[in-house]
């Protein structure tokens, strides 16, 4: 937990809580930077991981089944509780995770996540959606195959900042080795300024290497309006006790470019991107281990046309509503109660309507 300054602590997973308490305390600070949060917990199920942070109490997880109630019985709760509560995803490849970005609206999704070990990788994707271990293989496949997916999302013009959590105590991790930073500046450091800061996507994730990027002066999440000769300037400082032989640069899912490294601890950087098209880009940096998946990345910039909206990809589109599509087929397959059955649908159909409304409006793919 070496230099780890803010920490939300899960302290409620899964459980039945009908005669919760209120905590008159949750936010607590020692020494001059040091916050930790209690009151945060998880609904996890069939449908993957929601982690909620800002609760005074638990949420009351009594359920029927796996997959009754809907999470979104429990969003509803939680909004109720605190109209501010942070909702994360706590992983990208959870089967409800696009109708969670349709309909819950969460703060922020994690890619820095507790698959990832000091030690290894846990190498599957659990009961979510597994990866095409062909095109994903190996050691490196779980964590490429989270970007790939957070890349679709980002796609299709969901502005959703990365988050991280490395589940110590559940697995193998120690405290913090997954973990996000924020850019706070000059603004005093407060659970609610960390929050906003994260919520803005002035961050960067990592396991290992410190990323720290500027776009033309500017942090991530920074939005740049194009005209015909835009270009972004990036400055890069690296730091990584591991080798890290290139840093990615990603343009709307693509690497377009690869920026060579030296074998130094610390080093500056820099590369020039022809900000040709609208949409977004990130950099990131994977260290050469052998052993398991250690990286770093940056949120994205957006990249904005001034007489065009957002960009939205019809094949990124294409690709979520195809992953609902299974997900309902799956509650039809496996749920029996049909009052049950049609609950946990009304969500996902909703979801799916979301997106073919937004597939009426792609503009690029």
């Amino acid at each position: 937990a070496e230099d780890l300054d803010f920490a939300p602590v899960i302290g409620w997973w899964n459980s039945p809580a009908p005669n919760a308490v209120a905590a008159e305390q949750t936010d607590f600070r020692f020494g001059d930077n040091r916050i930790y949060c209690t009151g945060a917990g998880e609904d996890e199920r069939a449908g993957g991981a929601l982690l909620y942070c800002g609760l005074k109490r638990p949420l009351d997880l009594s359920v029927q089944s796996r997959e009754f109630p809907s999470p979104m019985h429990f969003v509803r709760q939680a909004h109720e509780q605190n109209p501010n509560v942070w909702i994360d995803v706590e992983k990208p490849f959870w089967w409800d995770v696009p109708t969670w970005l349709a309909v819950a609206k969460p703060d922020s999704i994690g890619i820095a996540h507790n698959h990832m070990h000091r030690g290894g990788v846990l190498d599957n994707e659990a009961w979510g959606n597994p990866r095409d271990r062909e095109q994903f293989p190996g050691v490196q496949g779980n964590g490429l195959w989270t970007q790939e997916i957070y890349y679709h999302i980002l796609n299709c013009g969901m502005r959703i900042p990365p988050s991280a959590g490395s589940a110590s105590g559940v697995l193998p991790n120690p405290v913090g080795y997954n973990r996000v930073y924020v850019q706070l500046g000059n603004i005093a450091f407060t659970r609610d300024n960390w929050f906003a800061a994260l919520k803005s996507g002035r961050c960067f994730v990592t396991n290992g290497p410190l990323l720290r990027v500027t776009a033309n002066q500017a942090f991530a999440g920074e939005t740049f309006y194009l005209d015909s000769n835009s270009k972004i300037q990036l400055e890069i400082k690296l730091a990584s006790n591991d080798p890290v032989s290139e840093l990615e640069v990603i343009y709307n899912g693509k690497v377009t470019q690869k920026v060579p490294c030296s074998d130094a601890t610390n080093q500056r950087l820099s590369a020039t991107v022809d900000a040709s098209e609208p949409g977004w880009l990130l950099v990131r940096a994977i260290a050469d281990v052998e052993h398991t998946f250690r990286f770093a990345s940056t949120a994205p910039w957006y990249l904005q046309d001034k007489h065009q909206g957002i960009r939205v990809s019809r094949k990124s589109v294409d690709f979520l509503i195809d992953w609902i599509d299974r997900r309902i087929a799956d509650v039809q397959a496996n749920v029996d109660d049909v009052g049950q059955r049609e609950s946990i649908l009304k969500w996902h159909l909703q979801a799916r309507d979301f997106y073919s409304e937004l597939g009426r409006h792609t503009n690029a793919d």
